[in-house]
């Protein structure tokens, strides 16, 4: 049973997919924000938010196409001039929105919508166009119609004249009527236009298109339109003439609509309306039986569903509200066909394609997600790595630089204050402190920039250990202690001399050496306290910027890492509504 609302799974379907879209443009201004990206071109930089953007762009297509749903389908009214068409669509439409006379002039496509505010849209072959009232469009096309008239009038007067004057065979006239045609027939330049009515009936649901008859002289750009029309149809109504069933015209067309439809692998859901049923009835009674028979036969698998009716008399019982001349007419037959063979066939394909199409595009999107936090993903554990292992490194170097200093203390050359051999311990601890921090700057750079965009300026950070002021010694006690050396073959002999009684000059001059030493010692401490520090800072310093690097380069390519867990979470949570859209 019939049980489609398409209206309302537009809504339901809408409502998902802007829960979607506005989840992703929080995200997306939550990226804007902390980057300060927002005005500038630097989100192009960022794969989150061009991640985000994506998905976003393809939710609101999808929400664009799914509008398809609330507008009306497109009823597409072919037949040949004088078949009564435009009767029967102010038949379906239950007003005389279409003028009927007793000669096919029509040379447009005009299309018949509902709409609050009535007007004309009018387009021309150059594809321009132009909106008037109702009455002002009306008139204009009455205009465009007369110069039609006036030049078909023109040259059925210079025809005769010329039949008149010569003796001119039938295939004369015919080529003179050609020539006469190409001179002075008015076609308009005016290609389609658009009706709106504030209208019910067959309005509320579909637009009528209703072609020019198939015996009309019609320039390319038109049937290009009908083509067009054609294809985006949701039904066909065929009309042809109870009087002219067998009509050569006709079949040609039905032939030419198979064809198309095999072409475009489309076949479209075709009624034929077989009108002019009351003038048969009228004639004779038995023809009825007949022509319904001989209907059958040529165009039953052709068809749908054929209805047999009178345009005419659905369009005067409605004027006179005689029910039984509406219900004579089988108009009502024509339109209940038209809801089960056209609106709710279409309404269940469209929703169904609706529905496919988003299957599609959630595919499409989910695929766009697992491939960014496969990268994501990645990125991530590189970022804990590089984090964890500069710590280990950073420690383990300073550990090991540190432990060099330090054992300087127990070196000879410290001890006994030589500073040419200090000097050159202390080089070789500068040179091992400058590679370690080299190594750590160049590996963890590289493995820490998520942008791979190298610094301009390669980083200053070697160390300078030697340059220490304590390294250099006072000199006056450098040079007082050398002059206490000097004067210590004299103190020995003294010493000797008084039989190994110290004199209270061997006991200053003992004293000074060990002030003066103690003094140099102490600069020499000092010297390596700083070197400690000085090394402990470098390194810190290289810590710093690699975490810098590490943030700030993460945060350009994604975002601040800090807020990870909760976008991880909100992009999983979009994926799995996208997965029940599957």
């Amino acid at each position: 049973m019939y049980s489609i609302n398409r209206k309302a799974e537009f809504y339901r379907l809408k409502k998902v997919i802007e829960n979607l879209m506005n989840h992703i443009e929080i995200m997306k201004n939550d990226i804007q924000d902390a980057n300060n990206y927002k005005n500038t071109v630097k989100t192009s930089e960022n794969k989150t938010y061009k991640c985000l953007d994506n998905i976003y762009i393809n939710l609101e297509e999808s929400l664009e196409s799914l509008k398809e749903l609330l507008e009306p389908f497109l009823l597409f009214i072919i037949g040949s001039g004088n078949y009564g068409k435009s009767t029967l669509i102010n038949a379906l439409v239950e007003e005389d929105l279409v003028k009927t006379k007793d000669l096919p002039n029509t040379w447009k496509l005009d299309l018949f919508c509902k709409s609050k505010i009535e007007k004309i849209m009018i387009t021309y072959a150059n594809k321009t166009c132009i909106e008037m009232t109702l009455e002002d469009g009306i008139n204009y096309l009455d205009k465009e119609e007369e110069k039609f008239n006036k030049s078909r009038k023109k040259i059925l007067k210079v025809l005769k004249e010329y039949k008149d004057n010569n003796k001119a065979s039938v295939s004369e006239l015919k080529e003179y009527k050609n020539i006469l045609k190409e001179k002075y027939l008015y076609i308009s330049d005016i290609v389609e236009v658009k009706y709106y009515f504030n209208k019910n009936g067959i309005l509320k649901d579909f637009i009528v298109v209703d072609t020019p008859g198939l015996n009309q002289i019609l320039n390319k750009s038109i049937l290009n339109s009908i083509e067009y029309y054609y294809q985006k149809s949701d039904g066909i109504i065929w009309v042809i003439d109870a009087q002219n069933i067998i009509s050569k015209k006709s079949n040609e067309f039905i032939n030419d609509i198979n064809k198309l439809n095999n072409m475009h692998d489309c076949k479209k859901n075709m009624i034929l309306a077989v009108n002019k049923m009351d003038i048969i009835e009228d004639n004779n009674e038995d023809n009825v039986t007949k022509v319904k028979e001989k209907v059958n036969e040529i165009y039953r698998d052709k068809f749908d569903d054929i209805i047999f009716i009178s345009a005419k008399e659905a369009v005067k019982g409605r004027n006179i509200k005689d029910e039984d001349l509406i219900n004579k007419s089988k108009i009502n037959n024509l339109i209940n066909s038209i809801n089960k063979y056209f609106k709710e066939n279409s309404e269940k394909k469209q929703v169904e394609s609706k529905k496919k199409n988003l299957s599609l595009m959630s595919d499409q999107i989910i695929k766009t997600i697992e491939i960014y936090k496969r990268e994501l993903y990645k990125d991530i554990s590189k970022y804990n790595k590089s984090k964890l292992e500069l710590n280990e490194k950073v420690n383990y170097s300073k550990e090991y630089v540190n432990h060099l200093l330090l054992d300087m203390k127990n070196t000879s050359y410290y001890k006994e204050i030589n500073i040419n051999d200090l000097e050159k311990q202390l080089k070789e601890i500068e040179i091992i402190c400058n590679n370690e921090l080299n190594k750590l700057w160049k590996n963890f750079y590289k493995q820490s920039n998520f942008t791979n965009q190298l610094e301009d300026d390669y980083l200053s950070i070697n160390i300078h250990l030697t340059k220490n002021k304590n390294l250099i010694a006072d000199y006056s006690l450098i040079k007082s202690l050398n002059h206490l050396y000097k004067k210590e073959s004299l103190r020995e002999k003294l010493i000797k001399s008084i039989d190994t009684r110290k004199s209270n000059n061997s006991k200053i001059l003992y004293d000074n050496e060990l002030f003066i030493k103690s003094k140099i010692q102490a600069k020499f401490n000092t010297l390596i306290k700083e070197s400690i520090n000085e090394v402990n800072e470098k390194f810190s310093q290289i810590e710093t910027i690699i975490k810098e690097i590490r943030e700030s380069s993460f945060k350009k390519k994604y975002m601040d890492y800090r807020n990870i867990e909760k976008h991880i979470k909100n992009l999983d949570m979009v994926y799995n509504i996208l997965k029940s859209l599957r």
